[in-house]
């Protein structure tokens, strides 16, 4: 139960969890009344025991719940046959931003959370828990097989627990009951069999419950490839981490000859939820390889694989790691603290990595955070790609851009086959190239379709000493039309006004898969939010433009540069906008990890005191700033300086004159001339992208007036709406 106010508006969830965060039962709040108690029915009711305390909670997405402060701080509170904690030695009323455990408290408050509790119970008799859980990976095969009921009356003479082999025999031995735990135990005669999928069945009356789980792998022999550092007998010797926050956990680790890494592996406990992404990295932190897992067992050794092998360098340390976005990572204490070696891989001396956010691991710990890596050593002579661009799976890439490839050896010429496959099927028509014998670039007719994942192949090189490459293929896609912003135009924040009324600026980071241009800067604004809102852009603490919003009603609101700003791709820019009277809007851990939506990813929301370039940050909130982005420049050139300076005097008549574009130009468009009475100055036009600039033929005349004229358009067509015309005399 949670008592609601009027603006409490939204979907609410409700709760049980154990005080370690492992949730025992879970719903929707339905028929809610406008205000007062709502109650939360749960499908089947959770049994708990004297004395265990629990946690009850509730999620409100649009916030405004009911509070009152040191309502717990003298004491507890109870009833007949409940008791909330309090008091000065046990803390109570306990929160969390987002939708996850709660475990933060603030002045003893009691936020009006209850649970409806029953000392008898007359709900239908089920199976509340089994172990192995079902889809369980890696269980070990000395294991017993369990299953827990939910009531205490359960006859165990009508008690069946049954474990089949995949041909369907039964495996052989003894079934018991704890009646105190409501517990059926199935203990084999015989160890149970290596990587084999079991299916157990528990019946009691009307209660039936059939799942599966699979053993551990026998232990791999050394030498014998693809390898690992860890058997699946490997595993954590306590319970997973209470630990709620998005971490990455890794590994250093060095393979002790070339080879390829297939995929990285990790081992999950109750809590720690897919999917989970993984990381190839340098020992500098750049990453090599992602790849996202899209089937997982409960708990386990689980294994993601690459789209295509990484090619990785003997004697040379690689970190993997994976991202628990959830927490509930597994770990145990000092495990890497020693190295650690087999016949193909190491560790060096606590070779334990992680961190908190996005970005290289580099925090170093003793711990094993087990995490592994499937390793096949190089075959003598076997080309390899090593780098190809557009990246594995990339998203928002240019409907103009060549696929480049990169091989860590000579190819024999016209044994490099490159293909470019349309999401139908057909292949895109283009011209194959290269630079040398290990670079090779194969370059589309025309541009590619917007919004569309293609396929790349690449086949059939073969190195100097004649061996013929594996396959190797990937897909990405490219970026959407544009104008085009990171958050939907209907995507609204948690917490529309956060009451705050101090002066503020609020930002985001963010950055693009492509090169283009900012146009203008959005915010969503509360009805609270007043003032004149400021918005900006930066780059590294240096601000690159500013715009004033003309505000309208409440929501996302817009506000367009005077001329659009060329950003890089790869590069983290901040977008930001000036409340000077507060009320901004935040969804706490909207930034828990980075938002794509390309061709922008946005990285970390920022704020400021005041108005100022914003860095800090709060609990991964967003702030819900954003961008207008475009691929293709929509303002014309504009001359930014030129020399020499207009209306300068003495000016050499041996001087070179110039002028600088503030962007990139069409260089066959672009002109400049000198003259004196009409009459045109012969000399040398040298161009580059944003500059031109003449040598005169011979020496200017003395003490002479002389005027430049220049002109150009971008390289999108859009012409100078007028020349940049300036003078100058030169001396006597």
């Amino acid at each position: 139960r949670y008592y609601k106010s009027a603006q409490n508006t939204g979907t609410h969830t409700g709760r049980l969890y154990t005080t370690t965060g492992t949730t025992l039962a879970q719903g929707t709040f339905t028929t809610e009344t406008t205000t007062g108690w709502q109650t939360l029915v749960f499908s089947s009711p959770v049994p708990v025991t004297t004395g265990v305390t629990y946690v009850a909670a509730y999620y409100a997405p649009k916030g405004h719940y009911a509070a009152d402060e040191y309502f717990f701080d003298r004491s507890g509170y109870s009833n007949a046959f409940q008791t909330a904690l309090g008091g000065q030695t046990q803390t109570n009323g306990i929160y969390v931003y987002g939708n996850a455990f709660p475990s933060e408290t603030y002045h003893q408050e009691n936020y009006y959370v209850d649970a409806l509790f029953s000392t008898s119970d007359t709900s239908p008799l089920t199976v509340t828990d089994v172990s192995p859980l079902n889809t369980a990976l890696s269980v070990l095969t000395s294991s017993k097989v369990t299953a827990t009921f939910n009531r205490d009356d359960v006859d165990p003479a009508t008690v069946a627990l049954t474990v089949k082999r995949p041909d369907d025999t039964s495996v052989a031995g003894a079934v018991t009951y704890d009646a105190a735990a409501r517990k059926a135990t199935f203990a084999p005669t015989d160890p149970l069999s290596a990587a084999t999928k079991y299916t157990a069945t528990v019946t009691s009356g009307t209660a039936t419950k059939t799942w599966q789980f699979t053993t551990a792998a026998a232990d791999l022999v050394d030498g014998n490839c693809p390898c690992r550092l860890f058997n699946d007998d490997d595993q954590p010797t306590g319970a997973a981490s209470a630990e709620t926050a998005s971490v990455q956990l890794g590994m250093a680790f060095t393979p002790l000859s070339d080879g390829t890494i297939t995929g990285i592996r990790f081992f999950t406990q109750p809590g720690n939820t897919a999917p989970h992404t993984v990381t190839l990295r340098s020992a500098t932190g750049t990453s090599l390889g992602t790849a996202t897992s899209t089937s997982e067992g409960a708990t386990g050794w689980q294994q993601v694989d690459f789209s295509n092998p990484i090619p990785v360098s003997a004697n040379t340390t690689y970190t993997a790691s994976y991202l628990a976005s959830n927490g509930h990572y597994s770990e145990t204490s000092g495990a890497l603290a020693a190295a650690r070696t087999n016949s193909m891989l190491a560790t060096p001396a606590n070779a334990g990595r992680y961190k908190y956010g996005t970005g290289a691991l580099t925090n170093t710990s003793s711990s094993n955070y087990f995490v592994d890596v499937v390793f096949t050593p190089a075959v003598a002579g076997e080309p390899h790609v090593t780098q190809l661009t557009p990246q594995d799976n990339s998203a928002g890439v240019s409907i103009s851009a060549p696929v480049s490839v990169t091989f860590d050896t000579d190819i024999q010429t016209g044994t490099v086959t490159i293909t470019l496959t349309k999401p139908d099927g057909s292949s895109v028509p283009g011209a194959l190239s290269n630079s040398d014998a290990r670079h090779y670039v194969f370059t589309p007719s025309a541009p590619l379709a917007i919004s569309t994942k293609y396929a790349v192949a690449v086949s059939g090189a073969v190195s100097g000493g004649g061996v013929t490459m594996a396959p190797y293929s990937t897909t990405f896609t490219t970026g959407g039309a544009c104008p085009c912003s990171l958050f939907p135009s209907d995507s609204t924040p948690t917490t529309v006004d956060s009451g705050d009324a101090s002066k503020v600026t609020l930002g985001i980071q963010f950055k693009t898969s492509t090169n283009g241009f900012i146009t203008g800067v959005k915010y969503y604004r509360s009805a609270a939010n007043t003032g004149t809102h400021v918005g900006k852009l930066w780059l590294n603490g240096t601000q690159l433009a500013s715009v004033n919003f003309t505000d309208s009603g409440t929501g996302w609101q817009t506000a367009k540069f005077t001329r659009a700003v060329p950003v890089t791709a790869g590069s983290v820019y901040t977008a930001s906008y000036y409340a000077p009277r507060g009320h901004y809007s935040v969804t706490a851990n909207g930034f828990a990890s980075e938002i794509s939506n390309p061709p922008l990813t946005g990285v970390m929301g920022v704020y400021a005191g005041g108005s100022a370039f914003p860095t800090s940050t709060y609990h991964s909130s967003n702030y819900y700033v954003d961008v207008l982005f475009v691929e293709r420049d929509p303002d014309p050139p504009s001359v930014k300086s030129v020399s020499p300076s207009n209306g300068a005097t003495n000016v050499s008549k041996t001087a070179t004159i110039s002028a600088t574009f503030d962007r990139a130009v069409d260089q066959s468009s672009a002109q400049i001339a000198v003259t004196v009475g009409g009459v045109a100055v012969p000399g040398t036009i040298t161009k580059t992208d944003t500059k031109i600039s003449i040598k005169p033929t011979a020496a200017l005349a003395g003490s002479t007036v002389y005027t430049v004229t220049v002109t150009a358009s971008s390289p999108e067509g859009m012409a100078m709406p007028a020349p940049k015309v300036w003078t100058f005399t030169t001396r006597a």
